[in-house]
């Protein structure tokens, strides 16, 4: 029964692959041969076999033979069993055998124990296992005496003109480049690589190298010099690897002019008008760099002062959303799904409740929903964040002027709309309804969150950031908006979804920037309440704009995160600090003293 259950996955592994495939070199010492790489994808296994007192063993040296690893135990069982559960046609597959020992006698042996599973081999079975011989082979001039099952590897960059016998090109990698997979292969080298498999490819012929270096950085570079069997001692991880290799290497249109800034008000030594704090949730660097290899000439890539934000909450090493935003809201760490509360759960004025009484309007955006905890860390105080009817009572009774996010759904369900406009409110949920003449506005955009920009949300932030700056202009005002779905995509490891959102979170800093030039008491800070997903980005191709992510995890991480400003006073959010510090150098910017 355990065979049934494995053949059911292993027919769910094998639609992902880049141009390559998986070579599972030295399989027999994977902790369970052959299983393991074909359960991983493996389309190509190797095995080393020696010929020792009439049995054939699996081994590296003839000294480490142990007499329960024979050629039958561990492979000619498991691939009869293969064919007994019906799974062999989910993918061709080829077996390599290394000959250890000498090559007449033992080839002679593997044709003997061969014969019980004749069946099950190419091509006598037209889907079954293709058989290579490797290692010690007979001269090539007698290939054509052994059964038409038996096929043989190819050694030699002088490739003979009849390969009816021979089913694969084997070389070794460091005939061609010394590089260990750290940085890149060198031109000379490179064009080397490329010859000999051009070579093999117009011969039809597959190619495979040993001695290469077995990294994620090797296995990239092999696939993409269109080698066709990777060899790997590692065939889990190389599967993980190309199983995701297409999802996470992606190309995305930039889709907008850039404005470029005058920096007539940047860092100037003048009152502050107006505070607009954009915050990506779980946009560090590396989601940053990801937008930047489409979008070169990025509106974040303009500013001029920068710092850097420590993102710990008061309980964890890694924030989450409630925490961190808390932190930049409200002045104080506190603990992770705490919102607007300290340490001790006591409510803390937020920036909106400060600012209010300084006569600022405020608004608040989101692609989240309204009650999400970053948007609920400036207006709300609960113990956690799921407290979403507290959290939405908060809403109603909070300072603010003006609110779009989603919760269309839960506040029309649960009767909040009228209790809204109770409150002055004018509740519209298209963009097309909001008015400048309206007192306070709840822009309900979605009926939970927002959709994705992949889901047709288009330029949605970026129209109503625009709205909301000039519904604002004529007070002073500050103003949070987040672009909330980095993150979503953060936690589900999807590179193409983390700069899809965050180019359109720059199409929104962009309003921003060129309201703070037209304005010129303007600032504007860009940072993050924490990053997601551990991404990196490994390998990328400049002039095509294309780019590979790898990501270490899930969930958010603590890495510092990037902390941008614009405007009077910008200079104030250079170094590196603690993200708390964010509210002390926004009043500060302001010259307002926190009571």
């Amino acid at each position: 029964m355990k065979f049934k259950i494995l053949s059911v996955l292993l027919l769910c592994y094998t639609s992902s692959f880049a141009q390559s495939q998986i070579h599972s070199h030295n399989d027999y010492q994977q902790t369970v041969p052959f299983w393991e790489a074909y359960a991983h994808g493996a389309t190509s296994i190797e095995t080393d076999v020696f010929l020792k007192d009439g049995k054939l063993f699996v081994a590296h040296e003839e000294q480490s033979i142990q007499p329960n690893k024979t050629l039958e135990q561990l492979y000619l069982y498991p691939i009869m069993q293969v064919f007994e559960y019906h799974v062999m046609e989910a993918r061709e597959i080829q077996w390599m055998i290394d000959i250890k020992s000498e090559a007449k006698t033992t080839l002679q042996a593997i044709i003997k124990a061969l014969k019980p599973y004749q069946s099950n081999f190419y091509p006598n079975n037209p889907n079954g296992v293709k058989l290579i011989i490797s290692g010690n082979r007979p001269d090539f001039k007698n290939y054509n005496d052994y059964p038409n099952h038996i096929f043989f590897d190819w050694q030699s960059d002088e490739i003979p003109t009849d390969l009816s016998k021979i089913a694969m090109l084997s070389l070794d990698f460091a005939n061609y480049s010394v590089w260990n997979g750290k940085g890149k292969i060198v031109t000379r080298e490179n064009i080397a690589l490329k010859e000999i498999i051009e070579k093999a490819k117009n011969r039809r012929l597959p190619i495979r190298f040993w001695n290469n270096p077995d990294s994620k950085s090797g296995w990239y570079a092999l696939d993409q010099l269109g080698v066709d069997y990777i060899g790997t001692d590692q065939p889990a991880k190389a599967e993980a690897y190309f199983k995701n290799l297409k999802r996470n290497t992606v190309q995305i249109p930039c889709g907008v002019t850039r404005y470029q800034p005058t920096y007539q008000s940047d860092n100037a030594n003048k009152p502050i008008k107006n505070v607009v704090l954009i915050i990506g949730d779980g946009m560090g660097q590396a989601q940053i760099s990801s937008a930047t290899i489409f979008c070169p000439d990025m509106i974040l890539n303009q500013f001029k002062s920068i710092g850097f934000s420590k993102t710990n909450s008061a309980n964890d090493y890694t924030t989450d959303s409630a925490a961190g935003g808390t932190a930049i809201a409200m002045g104080e760490k506190t603990n992770n799904r705490a919102v607007g509360v300290d340490v001790d759960y006591k409510a803390q004025p937020n920036l909106v409740e400060i600012l209010s009484k300084e006569g600022f309007k405020t608004a608040i955006l989101t692609t989240d929903e309204i009650t999400g905890a970053t948007p609920a860390d400036f207006y709300a105080h609960v113990r956690d964040r799921g407290m979403k009817d507290e959290i939405a009572q908060d809403l109603i009774q909070s300072d603010l002027d003006f609110f779009m996010g989603g919760d269309r759904r839960f506040f029309r369900e649960n009767g909040f709309n009228e209790a809204l406009e109770e409150k002055g409110f004018t509740v519209v949920d298209t963009i097309t309804n909001l008015s400048q003449s309206a007192n306070k506005i709840a822009f309900f955009a979605g009926e939970n969150s927002l959709p994705y920009i992949r889901e047709g949300r288009g330029d949605l932030l970026p129209k109503a950031t625009s709205f909301a700056l000039d519904y604002l202009k004529d007070d002073s005002f500050f103003m949070m908006i987040e672009g909330a779905q980095i993150d979503n995509f953060g936690h589900l490891n999807d590179l193409k979804g983390v700069a899809e959102e965050t180019i359109d979170l720059d199409h929104t800093i962009q309003k921003a920037i060129q309201f703070a030039d037209e304005n010129g008491e303007t600032l504007v800070i860009v940072t993050a309440d924490h990053e997601t997903g551990g991404l990196t980005l490994p390998h990328g191709q400049l002039h095509d704009h294309e780019l590979e992510g790898d990501f270490s995890t899930h969930d958010h991480t603590g890495v510092m995160v990037p902390v941008f400003a614009y405007g009077p006073s910008s200079s104030t959010f250079q170094g590196v600090y603690e993200n708390n510090e964010i509210f002390h150098k926004i009043l500060q910017a302001l010259k307002i003293q926190n009571q």
